[in-house]
Formats: structure tokens, sequence, C-alpha cells
């Protein structure tokens, strides 16, 4: 003779397996230990490559420019965190020249450098790009981030676009925003040809 579960066996097995189901899925991970940071296919391109230093480089160009970046904003009157993974896209604007990239770091909202990005400068080619990825997980700039991107060419060039993408899904909520970047300095404006 078999027995029939009852209502309260049933409602706790089902209530186990839905804690399973929560507790195990990504976007349950600790918020606090940061995941792993990369410039996704960075390795494999021939358009980006790592060179050992721009030492002895006749510098003609180059930036420093800032980068807002939110890795949460707030929702509701009741200010609810809602989480967000960013990339920072460095795009090199120029049909011919390739430009380097000395500098990519990423700051907390209290100005204190989070990560360096690069162990060696970065040569970028013509038309080719990169980006740098902060996980959804990752909250340790806090709410207000940035990230400073400083650049260098040896010809006059177009000046490279830099931006910050963020985005986050929650439920039936998303969330996507664009962040420009913003010139701090200017080499070929502050130090023209013949100065």
């Amino acid at each position: 003779m078999t027995k029939t579960p009852t209502y309260t066996a049933v409602a706790l097995a089902m209530t186990l397996f839905l804690s399973v189901l929560i507790f195990a899925s990504p976007s349950s991970c600790h918020r606090d230990q940061p995941a792993e940071i990369h410039a996704p296919g960075a390795k494999a391109r021939k358009a980006v490559v790592e060179i050992e230093s721009t030492e002895g480089m006749k510098v003609v160009a180059g930036q420093s420019i800032y980068v807002p970046s939110y890795s949460s904003i707030y929702t509701s009157d009741r200010a609810n965190t809602f989480f967000l993974a960013a990339t920072l896209s460095i795009r090199n604007t120029d049909r011919s020249q390739p430009i380097v990239i000395t500098t990519a770091r990423y700051y907390d909202q209290d100005g204190e450098v989070i990560r360096d990005y690069l162990k060696k400068p970065l040569r970028i080619g013509p038309m080719a790009s990169i980006e740098f990825f902060v996980p959804e997980s990752d909250t340790s700039g806090g709410v207000s981030a940035s990230f400073l991107v400083e650049w260098v060419a040896d010809q006059s060039v177009n000046a490279p676009h830099v931006e910050s993408v963020m985005i986050g899904a929650a439920s039936t909520q998303g969330v996507a925003l664009t962040s420009p970047g913003r010139v701090l300095s200017d080499r070929s404006r502050d130090n023209p040809p013949g100065k």
C-alpha cells in the first residue's frame, strides 16, 4: 500500500526546490566580491596590440578623457538599488593611423583607483576598438564610478570616441544608458605645432 504525500510535505519540497533555484542563480552572487575584469577578445586580435612602452615616441597628439560610469542607479521613492554592468568602449575613429592607449583606469565614487586595466600601452589600429568590462556583480565603484583614459599618437589623428555603456535587467525591468567621455586635456590643442 503506497502513501499519498501530504500537502505539507509537497509544500516543503517545493519551497526547498525554489530556494535552491534562487540561491544558485547568477544574479544572487555576492555583490561585494568582484568578478574577473577583462577586455573581451583583446588577446586574439591583430588590430589591438600591447607594446613595450611609448618611450622614444614623438608624441604629436593625445588627450586625457574622463568617462562617468554607474555600477548601480536608484529607482522608486525608496531609492532601491538597480545594479548595472558597464563597458568602457574606446574607438579609434581615424581611418589610416593607429593610436596608443596609455591609461585606462577605473575609479570609485571617492576618487580612489580601483583597477588599472593596462600592464603595457595598447596600440589600437585604424577604425579598431577595445572594450573593458565591469560585471554587474562588481559594486566596488559605488554608484558614481568613473574611468580615466589617456591616449597618444605620433601623427595628427582624429580623436577617438570614448564612452561607457551600462545595462542591467531584473525581472521585467531593464535599464540601458550611455555616458560620453569628456576631454580634460588635449595635447594638440594645448601644445600646437611650433610651440
